[in-house]
């Protein structure tokens, strides 16, 4: 009797230790896989865009979405005039309506973008906007 107990336990041991690596490993592959699309659902609609007085740089403005968890905000970049906008965050400026307290169309929050000269972007924005990035200076800029 004290055999068969011990021959038991020790096949539910393995078994037990087989299924517990397999239970992680999905949990892992779950986990990887949802970081994946997390990262990569993000969605970036250009709004305008203007180029310096010395055509070398743009600033592009642009409402960006990613996903329900976070609501529609208006972001600026600046590029150098021959490169497209990155899948990324504005490097300058971010910001959003702050749950409906400064006007918005369709999500987009306006903000006056303006080239002074050559290395002075002025942006404008509704006072009531929620700021989340204001770079003073960006590449020389």
């Amino acid at each position: 009797m004290i055999k068969s107990y011990y021959c038991w336990k020790k096949v539910y041991s393995k078994n037990r230790t087989k299924v517990l690596i397999f239970f992680v490993s999905f949990i892992m592959f779950v986990v990887n896989i949802g970081c994946v699309d997390m990262f990569e659902q993000c969605e970036d609609v250009v709004i305008g865009q203007t180029i310096s007085p010395n055509k070398n740089f743009k600033a592009i403005i642009f409402q960006r979405n990613c996903g329900a968890t976070n609501g529609f905000n208006t972001q600026i970049s600046i590029l150098k005039t021959t490169n497209n906008l990155p899948n990324e965050d504005g490097h300058i400026f971010s910001c959003d309506d702050d749950h409906g307290k400064t006007p918005n169309f369709n999500g987009t929050v306006p903000v006056l973008v303006e080239w002074k000269d050559d290395h002075t972007l002025l942006i404008t924005h509704d006072s009531r906007a929620r700021i989340f990035l204001s770079s003073v200076s960006y590449q020389g800029i």
